[in-house]
C-alpha cells in the first residue's frame, strides 16, 4: 500500500533567466513522493492569478492531489528571483506577502493529517505568524504521527524561536553542512566531529533520526540508538541543484517507512538527489525505476576519507 505523507508550506515559482520553473521545498518533495509511485499530499497555498493557475495546471498534470491547495484572492503566487553560478549552484532572492504567507487552518487538513505516515515540513513556511500558526495547529493534532523536519534556513525567512519549535516538532530532522554548523553553535553544542553532532542533536531534541547532507560528498546519517552511517555520493555532471535536497528528502522518507535501513534510505536518496541535479528545474520526471537503474549501473563511488571514518 502507497506511503502517505503530508507535505506542507511554500509552492512557488522559480524565476531563472530563461524563464519560470514550478518549485519550492514543499512542492518539489510532494511531486518527488507521487513521482515514487506514494502518496503526496500537497497542503500550500496559490494566489489567483496566471501563476497561480499555471502552477495548479501543471500539479494536477503530474496527478497530484490538488484537495488541500487553497487559493488567496489578495496576495499573489510566490516567486523567487533565481541565479547559478558556474558551478550550478544558486542563489534566492525569495519574494515576501506572497499567498502561501496565508495558509489557513482548515478541518479538512486536520482530518487528512490523522490519516498519513508522515507530516513532512520546513521553515520558510513559518515566516509569517498565518501559515507558522496553521503549522502548529496541524502538527499539534497528530502528535504520534511521523514528523520530518527539512530545516532548509533561508535568507531573512527563520528565527532562533521558530527554529526551536520546529526541533521540538520534528521526530527526523535533515541538515546541510552549514545548517548543521549553525545548530551546533546556536545552541552551544560542543562535539569534535560529525557522528557526535548527530548523537548530541538527536538527544537534546529527543530525534529518531539526524541527517547531514554534504552534497557531493554524500550524507551522513544516525539515529538514536546510537547508530551512524555514512554513504558516499554519486558522481554526475551538474546542469542545476535546485531541488536536489528536496529530492533526497523524499526518496529518504520513502524509503524509510517503507522498511529500509538507515544506509538504504540514504543510498536512494543520494542516487535521486543526483539524477535530480542532472537536470533543470526541481520538478522534472524520475521514477523509482530510474533510481533503481541508476544505482545499479553506478557500483563505484568515491568515498570521502573526512567522513568515512
Amino acid at each position: 500500500m502507497p506511503k502517505k505523507i503530508i507535505s506542507y508550506g511554500e509552492t512557488l515559482w522559480d524565476l531563472f533567466n530563461d524563464g519560470p520553473r514550478l518549485g519550492g521545498a514543499p512542492c518539489n518533495l510532494a511531486v518527488r513522493i507521487h513521482m515514487l509511485g506514494e502518496k503526496g499530499w500537497l497542503v500550500t497555498r496559490l494566489g489567483a492569478d496566471e501563476l497561480g493557475e499555471k502552477a495548479l495546471s501543471q500539479l494536477r498534470e503530474i496527478g497530484l492531489l490538488s484537495s488541500y491547495i487553497q487559493i488567496d484572492s489578495f496576495y499573489p503566487t510566490g516567486t523567487v528571483d533565481v541565479k547559478l553560478n558556474l558551478d550550478g549552484i544558486p542563489d534566492f532572492t525569495i519574494n515576501t506577502n506572497v499567498a502561501y504567507d496565508f495558509i489557513s487552518t482548515r478541518e479538512d487538513v486536520k482530518v487528512a493529517a490523522s490519516t498519513v505516515d508522515c507530516i513532512a515540513f520546513g521553515t520558510l513556511s513559518q515566516r509569517s505568524e498565518k501559515s507558522r500558526e496553521t503549522l502548529y495547529a496541524i502538527l499539534s493534532s497528530v502528535p504520534q504521527t511521523l514528523k520530518f523536519l527539512d530545516l532548509n534556513l533561508r535568507r531573512d525567512c527563520y528565527t532562533h524561536a521558530t527554529v526551536r519549535r520546529s526541533l521540538e516538532f520534528a521526530d527526523i530532522l535533515k541538515l546541510n553542512e552549514d545548517e548543521a554548523a549553525f545548530i551546533l553553535k546556536e545552541f552551544e553544542i560542543e562535539v569534535t566531529d560529525m557522528r557526535q553532532a548527530i548523537s548530541a542533536i538527536a538527544e537534546i531534541y529527543d530525534l529518531s533520526v539526524v541527517i547531514i547532507t554534504l552534497g557531493g560528498s554524500g550524507v551522513v546519517v544516525g539515529n538514536n540508538e546510537g547508530e551512524c552511517h555514512y554513504e558516499p555520493g554519486f558522481k554526475v555532471e551538474v546542469v542545476d541543484t535546485t531541488g536536489s535536497g528536496d529530492a533526497f528528502s523524499a526518496g529518504f522518507i520513502t524509503r524509510y517507512l517503507n522498511g529500509d535501513s538507515l544506509g538504504d534510505a540514504a543510498r536512494f536518496g543520494n542516487a535521486l538527489g543526483a539524477i535530480v541535479a542532472t537536470k533543470k528545474g526541481g520538478t522534472e520526471p524520475v521514477s523509482f525505476e530510474d533510481v533503481q537503474q541508476f544505482i545499479a549501473s553506478s557500483p563505484d563511488r568515491s568515498i570521502d576519507p573526512d567522513y568515512s571514518s
